[in-house]
């Protein structure tokens, strides 16, 4: 997986565009995109009955099934984490769903500004683990930069 950082409008998707030329972006900013990810992942279980995987959801560990699903790379995911946190549910799930994209763009939140907001908070601590999670499973890391990317894994 290839992950690119940086601030809003900064390039990154064109920068994507110029390394990969099948990418068919997830805008997960979406709520319905969001949700259609969460509800196109099933976990399949190791044990066959007479010869097919049994599918059932597991709290957000899914792994994706291929054929029903056609992108390859994800945008938004601050916004993503945002929308599972107002519902209420683990932030941190989005790891395993996303994980397996080619490309996951990032987007930089914060700029080292402490809100007063608990939630705002929250937000971008739990945005900030789920990017260590995801460059720690990187091949790849670039930040990019008005336009310049710079290869930081």
């Amino acid at each position: 997986m290839h992950l690119i950082i940086g601030g809003q409008h900064m390039g990154k998707r064109a920068f994507a565009e110029s390394l990969y030329k099948d990418l068919k972006f997830l805008d997960l900013g979406e709520p319905d995109n969001l949700e259609n990810l969460l509800n196109n992942f099933a976990y399949i279980k190791e044990e066959e009955l007479c010869g097919k995987n049994l599918l059932s959801k597991n709290n957000f560990a899914h792994i994706k099934a291929e054929e029903d699903f056609k992108f390859n790379a994800a945008f938004n995911i601050h916004l993503a984490v945002r929308n599972l946190l107002e519902r209420g549910q683990d932030a941190l799930s989005l790891f395993n769903l996303i994980k397996n994209f080619k490309v996951i763009i990032c987007d930089e939140i914060g700029a080292g500004v402490v809100p007063l907001d608990k939630f705002e908070r929250r937000w971008r601590d739990e945005t900030g683990l789920l990017y260590q999670a995801l460059v720690r499973e990187a091949d790849r890391v670039d930040r990019v930069w008005a336009g310049l990317a710079l290869r930081l894994k």
